[in-house]
């Protein structure tokens, strides 16, 4: 319990810069997305619409960009997460850890506690 608040302190500050980068980030990709030009296949700012954005934010295909870098992202993660991972019985272990510790006691061992 002693590192209880740290860890929680530094796993909250960990999970909120995704949270503070990407609305910056996803700014700068789609507006040098629209300033790259409209390719033959894709329509020019002007179709966009009546009032279309200077920075490209109304333009469809200049989000392109960000929804490939969310895709990249989640797939390594679930990459990591499946190299990385593991299953076991939580309970039956736990069991299992618990009754060692009262064979141990009831004969006479040291159980890694002290009473007195």
């Amino acid at each position: 319990h002693a590192h209880a608040g740290l860890t929680f302190g530094i796993a909250n500050t960990v999970a909120t810069v995704p949270g503070i980068v990407s609305g910056p980030l996803t700014a700068q990709i789609v507006s040098r997305a629209a300033q790259m030009g409209s390719a033959p296949d894709r329509p020019s700012p002007g179709i966009a619409g009546a009032g279309a954005a200077p920075d490209g934010l109304s333009i469809p295909w200049a989000w392109h960009p960000v929804f490939a870098l969310a895709a990249i992202v989640n797939l390594l993660a679930a990459a990591y997460y499946l190299r990385a991972s593991r299953a076991h019985d939580v309970l039956s272990t736990t069991a299992s850890a618990w009754r060692q510790i009262r064979v141990s006691r009831d004969e006479g061992g040291d159980s890694g506690t002290s009473t007195s």
